[in-house]
């Protein structure tokens, strides 16, 4: 059961209008074997200017997730097996953030916001062996960090340029010798970086992403760090309008670079890819 409220309150401060928006919601979960949970969270806007908009956002409240099917039953395989003796995971989380909307400079809008969600049993999956994985209930955790978002439309309607930036420090809580190690394959630094560009019926996206340094293994062994990488795909789509049909066809070729990488420790990923796509859409 979910149920969310929107209240919207307008004024002017100096001729510029200001409005303030209050979210509040509140999320009911009922579990034969999990119990019952209610979840209120609460969000708050305060935004001044139109044409130049400045906006003050923050959010908070109570978090709660059961295990998934395959969390719970997932078949033993030599690499991992699901775990039927798993808590659900719950916790609180806020947020604080500021958004700058600029259009008439080049569609500019920039945003930064800074997180802190704390959970009790976080539910993870993780080596309990050597090659052999499971989810695992971690007591304590906490996820904190900053995350900046930015675009711009450098020719409008044609060519815009999206970044975004996360740095996360999520770390293990529990009242043991684990306190304070970080969660296994959370990197503290990430980014990404897309270049769209479209012409008619025609477009092309460059998308790049880095992946920093994690670790693989629970106790933060300095042999199971893996290393970070980048990658870059590239796809090219065309796109045409008959009447109501629309063909689509699209090229893209992943790994451009044809990086060598692991996510998952001992399970490298593929090298070059290219795909082809063809489809009909009818409105």
């Amino acid at each position: 059961f979910f149920i969310q409220d929107e209240m919207q309150f307008s004024s002017k401060i100096n001729e510029s209008p200001m409005s303030i928006e209050i979210i509040p919601a509140v999320r009911y979960d009922s579990y034969s074997e999990f119990g019952s949970r209610w979840s209120p969270k609460i969000g708050v806007s305060l935004s001044l200017g139109s044409e130049w908009q400045t906006t003050l956002k923050s959010n908070a409240g109570w978090n709660f997730r059961a295990p998934t099917f395959n969390e719970l039953y997932w078949p033993t395989k030599t690499w991992g097996s699901g775990n039927p003796d798993l808590k659900p995971e719950n916790g609180f989380d806020w947020d604080l953030g500021l958004n700058f909307r600029y259009p008439k400079f080049f569609n500019f809008a920039f945003d930064v916001v800074y997180f802190d969600i704390r959970m009790n049993d976080l539910i993870q999956w993780q080596e309990v062996s050597l090659f052999f994985s499971m989810p695992v209930n971690i007591s304590k955790a906490r996820n904190r960090g900053l995350e900046i978002n930015s675009s711009i439309q450098l020719v409008e309607n044609m060519l815009e340029l999206i970044g975004n930036y996360t740095y996360l420090d999520a770390r293990n809580k529990s009242d043991d010798e684990l306190n304070g190690k970080y969660l296994v394959y959370r990197a503290p630094h990430s980014f990404n970086l897309t270049l769209n560009w479209q012409w008619r019926f025609l477009s092309l996206n460059y998308d790049y992403r880095y992946i920093g340094k994690r670790y693989s293994d629970q106790n933060n062994t300095p042999e199971f760090e893996l290393d970070p990488y980048e990658v870059s795909d590239l796809t090219f789509v065309f796109t045409k309008k008959y009447s109501k049909w629309q063909p689509v066809l699209s090229f893209q070729i992943k790994n451009i670079f044809d990086k060598r990488y692991e996510i998952i420790r001992l399970y490298p990923l593929p090298g070059r890819e290219f795909r082809i796509n063809l489809g009909v859409t009818y409105n």
